[in-house]
């Protein structure tokens, strides 16, 4: 094959893979592009700098390998720095409500202990007069609440609407931001009804159809043959005019299609 051959090959790869970002990425776990620029501005705006060991003090929470940072840090100026991160991410949402919220969804402690935390919380947020304050009430950066910090911090969609409405816990929301490239490693770790619940819900907040995303795929796709797929399109209409105007039209579309089963989930 010649250079130009080649070159057109790499183009058409690229073309399908991009569908596949938009679709995956855009309308199911978007993460915000200025995610380092808003942990520094935070860090600045706390009495911080902006260097790398600056910003290791953020990524020492929760974090055994820098467990030592952390001690020579004023927790006051720290909680600071992870208000400010949750209120550009949240600009509309409460942080005593929404770590009320993350503790309900930590699958990494008991039922005592998130009640102990509930309590905790609820006896802070009497006293404190501002989210840092209330972080530091808590001391957040102390175990367990460590490990809310370190969802805030890792999991820029953690607080979405999708997330707490399929009651997704912190472990399963993890798992789907270290993969959001591989669908088929994150279904060996969240329950289908889950995943299909979050893509419904992602999709339908996108404002864009699955069923036009998934023809672009087929058609796309080179894991499947024509005769697969003009089966798959014939699925994909029977199953979408059967859904047509019921209620989380998207949710059951996915349903109906087995989304996450051959042959749809070889598409990704």
């Amino acid at each position: 094959m010649n250079v130009l051959g080649v070159l057109q090959l790499v183009i058409q790869q690229f073309s399908t893979m991009k569908i596949f970002v938009t679709f995956f990425i855009l309308c199911f776990v978007c993460k915000p592009s200025n995610g380092t620029s808003l942990v520094k501005a935070c860090l600045v705006e706390n009495g911080f700098g902006a260097s790398g060991k600056d910003l290791e003090i953020v990524k020492a929470v929760a974090n055994p390998e820098y467990v030592g940072i952390l001690r020579q840090v004023p927790k006051d100026k720290l909680s600071g720095v992870f208000a400010c991160i949750f209120q550009d991410r949240n600009p509309t949402t409460n942080l005593y409500a929404s770590l009320k919220r993350l503790i309900e969804m930590d699958d990494k402690v008991s039922k005592a202990e998130a009640q102990k935390m509930q309590d905790s919380l609820t006896d802070c947020h009497k006293e404190a007069g501002d989210d840092a304050k209330l972080l530091n009430c808590v001391n957040a950066f102390d175990s367990p609440f460590d490990e809310i910090m370190a969802t805030i911090r890792d999991v820029p969609d953690s607080l979405g609407f999708c997330y707490e409405k399929c009651k997704l816990t912190i472990s399963e929301m993890y798992k789907i931001e270290q993969n959001r490239l591989n669908l088929k490693e994150i279904m060996t770790f969240v329950p289908e009804e889950k995943m299909a619940c979050t893509t419904g819900c992602k999709v339908d907040k996108s404002g864009r159809s699955l069923t036009s995303r998934l023809t672009d795929l087929i058609h796309k796709s080179k894991k499947h043959d024509e005769k697969k797929k003009k089966e798959m399109i014939e699925t994909l209409n029977r199953c979408s005019a059967q859904v047509s105007g019921v209620k989380v039209e998207t949710y059951n579309l996915i349903k109906c299609l087995n989304l996450y089963k051959p042959p749809f989930i070889d598409l990704y």
